[in-house]
């Protein structure tokens, strides 16, 4: 593990979204080591795929549907 590295202890979304789809929220990181950082405008989807498994039940549940849908275009 790099030793710059800070490890994830909890990720907590905003509750404001911007109205938009998929939504856009910021996101506030706590580390292990106490301290805190805010990240702005991450999507639903990217906020899932990358912080997924460091939200709480009913965030990981709301956003997993980002998950799941396909925003590709054919």
């Amino acid at each position: 593990m790099n030793p710059r590295k800070k490890e994830i202890n909890s990720v907590k979304p905003s509750d404001w979204c911007a109205e938009s789809f998929p939504c856009q929220h910021d996101v506030t990181i706590k580390y292990k080591d106490g301290t805190e950082k805010t990240k702005s405008h991450y999507s639903g989807l990217k906020l899932f795929e990358k912080y997924g498994k460091f939200l709480s039940k009913a965030d990981a549940e709301h956003f997993s549907m980002y998950a799941n849908m396909s925003f590709k275009r054919k």
